[in-house]
């Protein structure tokens, strides 16, 4: 990490973006205040002015999802008509790793010669950047509550994959509780913020169509209209009000099966 960030404040840059401390300035506050400050504590020094030149000159001078769903569905929303380059994931392009050189992965937008990377950053972009039907909420505290929705579903993604794919009784757990919390929240409303539909449930696509693909390839019911009726309705709604932005879902269905029925065959011995 410090690699890449020192890197990235070469050529006597002083701030992240543009040329004043902001946003993603703050957020670096462990690694300029509270990496130094272990580092002393501990003994352990993982900084050095000889091999992390621009990341100790950064500490000393300040001490500061969705997926390409989402970023198609907002384009859509928008009426933006964009190329899309398809991508071998085990033979990555010059073109990803040029665009995205930190996380290597998709998706990446590029507009105007500039790359942004990370599902929702895109969705973001692509909301402040192009007319149309706003997907963020335009009230600050009502955007600010979207955002911490987003974050909540990136934090609990990997469990409702590891609940799956591993059958793991913990991620199961973690899941329902989730699934709880969900549901409650979704009581007498249609959508997570707000009065349409917006920036928060775009970045829960895996909830409303990922993980009933999932429960029927595998036969793991995890979400029923009797345990969770707010969160099964928003479901139902989600897909069927969407069809328009959302992929096959008997094409992706067909695709899990056939893995998790692979997955379940025993090797082939003499």
């Amino acid at each position: 990490m410090l690699k890449v960030v020192d890197n990235e404040l070469k050529d006597n840059k002083k701030y992240f973006v543009g040329d004043k401390f902001g946003f993603a300035d703050i957020v670096a506050n462990a690694a300029a205040l509270w990496l130094g400050v272990l580092e002393e504590a501990s003994g352990v020094v993982l900084v050095t002015k000889q091999r992390t030149k621009s990341q100790r000159g950064y500490v000393a001078r300040g001490r500061e999802l969705t997926n390409w769903i989402g970023v198609e569905w907002a384009l859509k929303i928008k009426g933006v008509k964009c190329e899309f380059i398809e991508e071998n994931l085990q033979n990555k392009s010059p073109l990803l790793l040029e665009s995205n050189p930190i996380h290597k992965k998709i998706p990446v937008l590029i507009h105007n010669g500039k790359s942004i990377c990370e599902s929702m950053v895109i969705v973001e972009y692509i909301d402040e950047t192009f007319e149309g039907p706003s997907i963020l909420p335009k009230d600050p505290y009502d955007r600010a509550i979207a955002r911490f929705w987003v974050k909540f579903f990136e934090d609990k993604g990997s469990a409702v994959g590891t609940s799956f794919f591993h059958k793991s009784e913990k991620a199961k757990e973690e899941v329902c509780e989730m699934l709880k919390i969900l549901d409650n929240e979704l009581k007498d409303k249609k959508f997570f913020v707000g009065d349409k539909f917006g920036f928060a449930d775009i970045a829960a696509n895996f909830l409303a169509l990922w993980m009933g693909i999932l429960e029927e390839a595998t036969g793991i019911i995890l979400v029923t209209k009797e345990k969770y009726p707010n969160f099964y309705a928003w479901r139902d709604e989600y897909i069927n009000g969407n069809k328009e932005y959302l992929p096959s879902r008997d094409e992706l269905l067909a695709f899990f099966k056939a893995r998790f029925q692979a997955a379940a065959t025993p090797p082939y011995s003499n």
